[in-house]
């Protein structure tokens, strides 16, 4: 299983539940520490580390992956003295911590699409472990540990986007349907050929299939808490970036999703939240220059409406400044000087989506490529949704994201147009004459 020379297809399934195990567990390591950071309550936090850290540590053993063991017992060993409060818990405990939580995501990744753990193919660990024993030894720490390569957007083990988790009376509600189905099928088979008797089953078997169709799309459903688990983590990374503080607010983490639009929403969620501080927020300095708290906030939210699932992601930063933006569209022949004078606010919204369009001159590590919105509403609209931007100078600027609930067959009512059957009001010109 640890050998060089191991291809994906030997990892059974016993691998394949521990790295989604693993996963979810590294997944929460990230949202405490975050709490960690931003002052929350510490025991149950370092509780919850310490547990998936545990965890991880006695199944590689069974598994035989050392490389994952030797790390996770180094993390093991100083998160017992933090939960004990044999040592406090500070900014630079919190960052060896997620740099610990990275190189374990990164093997585990290895793992899943190479099946070892590819002691060739990442950095040697002994300084992030050396690291940890230093500061379990009391010792002062050493700057410069080498960072995981996992780079930001991308933390989300692959296999999780290859399983789901259902609910097991979901799982019975399948395995009933589908015994009704079969009967049905055996009382066709065996039924008269009479007007009444094939109607009668065929009236039970529309309900059968109506009622497996939704139970399937149940079964696909996840919350979209899942995607936001991702943020905290960037979120803090894009920040210490740019030199901003940022606050998150989390609302409607519940809301059911289609699992592959889910996966979908992903990276657009991602440039999101990266343009939003970025080009958001403003630094603390700016913020208290105009009566604003140091703390930028970000909100990000998820609700139903119309039929569809709306994701949102609001700033309280700058708004977007018309002005520059239909300068440097002009600068950069997106428009002409005469259209950028008679342009309007809504059209100006419109220039932020352009392929290659960016207010940044020069290009830094978190933006400046003119990527991030194009990104956005490229995906959203391959899912079948749709993107909106509202913003008001100096109070922030809103992204709404829609898209359908699910890509499954879903009822619609059907017309006959001259011998073609069609979806009711979308009928051509000649049709309605």
């Amino acid at each position: 299983m640890g050998g060089e020379g191991v291809d994906r297809g030997d990892v059974d399934d016993l691998t394949m539940e521990f790295l989604i195990e693993s996963g979810e567990g590294l997944d929460c390591m990230e949202r405490c520490l975050n709490d960690l950071q931003h002052g929350s309550e510490s025991g149950a936090c370092l509780a919850e580390i310490f547990r998936a850290v545990h965890t991880m540590k006695g199944t590689v053993g069974f598994l035989g992956f050392p490389r994952l063991e030797k790390m996770a017992h180094a993390g093991e060993a100083l998160l017992v003295l933090l939960r004990d409060g044999k040592r406090g818990v500070d900014e630079s405990v919190v960052y060896l911590l997620m740099q610990l939580t990275d190189r374990l995501r990164a093997v585990l990744q290895l793992i899943e699409t190479r099946g070892h753990e590819g002691k060739r193919d990442v950095d040697d660990d002994s300084g992030l472990i050396e690291e940890l024993e230093r500061m379990v030894r009391g010792e002062a720490g050493i700057a410069g540990v080498g960072e995981a390569s996992v780079s930001v957007g991308e933390m989300a083990a692959g296999c999780m986007e290859k399983t789901v988790r259902v609910e097991v009376e979901t799982l019975n509600r399948l395995m009933s349907l589908v015994g009704e189905l079969v009967e049905t099928r055996n009382q066709f088979l065996r039924a008269d050929v009479c007007e009444k008797s094939v109607a009668r089953l065929g009236q039970r078997l529309d309900g059968v299939t109506a009622s497996l169709r939704e139970t399937v799309m149940q079964a696909r459903m996840q919350p979209v808490g899942y995607l936001f688990q991702r943020i905290p983590r960037l979120a803090r990374d894009v920040a210490a970036i740019c030199g901003k503080r940022v606050r998150l607010e989390f609302s409607g983490g519940d809301t059911g999703l289609d699992k592959e639009l889910l996966e979908r929403l992903k990276d657009p969620l991602v440039h999101a939240v990266r343009n939003a501080i970025d080009h958001g927020l403003e630094t603390p300095q700016d913020r208290m220059a105009r009566g604003k708290p140091r703390e930028g906030c970000i909100e990000v939210s998820a609700f139903h409406e119309s039929g569809q699932i709306v994701v949102e992601v609001k700033d309280d930063g700058a708004g977007v400044d018309c002005e520059r933006v239909v300068w440097r569209a002009v600068e950069l022949g997106l428009i002409s000087e005469e259209g950028g004078a008679a342009i309007r606010d809504v059209e100006v919204m419109e220039l932020l989506f352009a392929p290659g369009f960016s207010t940044r001159e020069e290009v830094t590590m978190i933006s400046g490529r003119g990527v991030g919105l194009d990104v956005v509403r490229t995906n959203v609209e391959r899912a079948g949704g749709s993107v909106e931007l509202q913003s008001a100078r100096g109070e922030g600027t809103t992204l709404r994201m829609r898209v359908p609930l699910t890509l499954a067959i879903l009822p619609a009512p059907i017309e006959d147009c001259g011998g073609e059957m069609v979806l009711a009001g979308k009928w051509d010109e000649e049709c309605r004459q």
